[in-house]
């Protein structure tokens, strides 16, 4: 998750993840999603250093939380990536692989892969249940609805882009 790495703490955890790159952080970041000027220069820098590395060998992957949904464009567009829904995070793509028809469906589809995958194995989120504020019950079925709002959205905002 994007926000972790600003704090003091994590260079120190640098060490597990052999193969990605941490830029600097510099004084312009802020891991508050709200303020899009910081949280772009974080999220767009780690994306920056570490997509061609990872984008062949399985790719990156972002939490849905780790931005603001203000911040996203019709089709997934943030900055000069796009985040598609993949299940409860985003996957990370470049604008040249949704160029073709063919290659538009390939990625649609296997985005509705994923969240189908995710529902399945997530049977017992019941939206009848109210559960309580702060429970991981709470927030498991907040992020397990967000999906569905999120692929909602990029579909809705992808079908406005090509009308």
């Amino acid at each position: 998750t994007a926000q972790l790495l600003p704090y003091p703490w994590f260079p120190r955890q640098h060490h597990r993840y052999k193969n990605v790159v941490f830029p600097a952080i510099l004084p312009d970041v802020t891991t508050n999603r709200h303020d899009e000027r910081g949280n772009a220069a974080l999220v767009t820098r780690f994306l920056e250093a570490n997509y061609h590395h990872f984008s062949k060998s399985g790719g990156i992957y972002l939490d849905m939380q780790a931005v603001s949904e203000a911040s996203i464009g019709n089709g997934g567009r943030y900055h000069q990536f796009i985040l598609l829904p993949w299940g409860l995070v985003y996957r990370v793509l470049k604008p040249s692989q949704l160029q073709t028809k063919d290659s538009v469906l390939y990625w649609h589809r296997r985005s509705q892969i994923m969240m189908e995958r995710v529902v399945k194995v997530m049977t017992h989120v019941n939206p009848q249940i109210p559960y309580d504020r702060g429970s991981w019950e709470f927030v498991a079925a907040s992020i397990f609805w967000d999906m569905h709002y999120q692929r909602a959205l990029y579909l809705l905002g992808y079908a406005i882009d090509i009308a």
